[in-house]
């Protein structure tokens, strides 16, 4: 587990690297708060269990696309 910064959630997250620390951590059955898919490692998880889960990929996907046809 790493910490990382919040990406815009009011908790700190930590950044589970694998499925055993998901599960460990008490996860169960999440959903990504970005994308609604179900959450699977490597991922971010509230540090407060409030239910926020990110996976990293969403994380640091961009908010906006910029190409061409707009």
């Amino acid at each position: 587990m790493e910490d990382s910064n919040n990406y815009g959630h009011q908790h700190p997250l930590l950044l589970m690297l694998d499925q055993e620390q998901l599960i460990n951590y008490g996860s169960g059955v999440a959903d990504c708060s970005r994308c609604g898919e179900k959450v699977s490692a490597p991922c971010f998880c509230c540090v407060e269990h409030c239910g926020f889960y990110l996976h990293k990929v969403c994380a640091e996907a961009p908010l906006e696309l910029n190409h061409p046809f707009h």
